[in-house]
């Protein structure tokens, strides 16, 4: 008995292995926890109070800062991680989870203005649609809010927009505005006869918008050369291209789920193509009626 309470009481004495973990690989792993919450805000206040070496190592690591979602944070929280987060790369998030005219007036003129000096540091910009508004170009004013007041994101490598139901292609998106963008997704989007991105890009998702008119030759302004990832969604393009027209030297993952495709499949030359889906996809009735 005697010895058992001795065991007991040296297990208490010790850290647990938790506690012992090496600063960097700590690090590492609250990063994760908080990067896969659907709240990282809120996850990272939550694991800061599990310990005060916890709270240190999240409080002084500019890292757990990076990201700011400006539908989620006030400004007095805008504030502070633009100032832990130091000099590094900024995550810029939109969540629009209410009607999109209750918050324009809070994101136009109280929250983007905050980190809009700052936009040499953005690295992405993502915008998402989380309580499945109706798209009625609502959405699409924050793109244009940004195009009227930046000229370039120089460090803007990921860009995720949402309700792009416009006629021409977004000007901020052009390779003037974003030299170094690689991974851009564009939801509601047409087939533009100016589709202009950066030869930069290395993955390309295009939700186009249902039964939307295509500029017919609208693949061949796709930039190839550093593509790995092509994805293509949306109702009948109606392209009209010529059989090995179109080479894709380093895709590796082509994904379309689209109607008519058939042209575009003829047309490609992908040498490298490791993964292939395909889902045919048609109009719905109502578009013609």
């Amino acid at each position: 008995m005697t010895t058992q309470r001795t065991k007991i009481a040296e297990l208490i004495r010790q850290r647990p292995p938790i506690h012992r973990l090496p600063a960097e690989l700590l690090v590492s792993i609250l990063d994760l926890a908080i990067l896969v919450h659907p709240n990282c805000h809120q996850r990272k206040w939550q694991l800061a109070q599990v310990s005060r070496r916890w709270r240190d190592i999240i409080l002084d690591n500019p890292i757990f800062w990076t990201t700011i979602t400006l539908t989620t944070l006030d400004r007095s929280a805008i504030r502070t991680h633009l100032k832990r987060s130091g000099n590094l790369f900024l995550d810029i998030v939109i969540k629009v989870e209410e009607t999109p005219s209750g918050i324009f007036d809070t994101l136009q003129y109280r929250l983007l203005p905050i980190v809009m000096p700052h936009v040499h540091r953005w690295r992405s910009l993502e915008v998402f649609d989380g309580g499945g508004v109706t798209h009625d170009n609502s959405l699409w004013t924050i793109g244009e809010y940004i195009e009227d007041h930046i000229e370039e994101f120089p460090s803007l490598k990921r860009a995720i927009i949402p309700g792009t139901a416009s006629t021409a292609y977004p000007n901020f998106l052009s390779p003037a505005h974003v030299p170094l963008l690689e991974h851009l997704e564009l939801d509601e989007c047409q087939g533009w006869e100016d589709f202009a991105p950066p030869s930069t890009l290395k993955t390309l998702k295009l939700n186009f918008e249902e039964c939307a008119p295509h500029y017919p030759s609208f693949p061949y302004l796709i930039p190839t050369q550093t593509l790995t990832t092509l994805s293509l969604s949306g109702g009948h393009t109606g392209w009209s291209l010529q059989p090995n027209s179109i080479e894709f030297p380093v895709l590796e993952t082509l994904i379309l789920v689209i109607g008519g495709s058939s042209d575009f499949l003829q047309a490609i030359v992908a040498p490298n193509l490791e993964h292939f889906e395909y889902r045919p996809c048609y109009c719905s009735l109502h578009h013609f009626l």
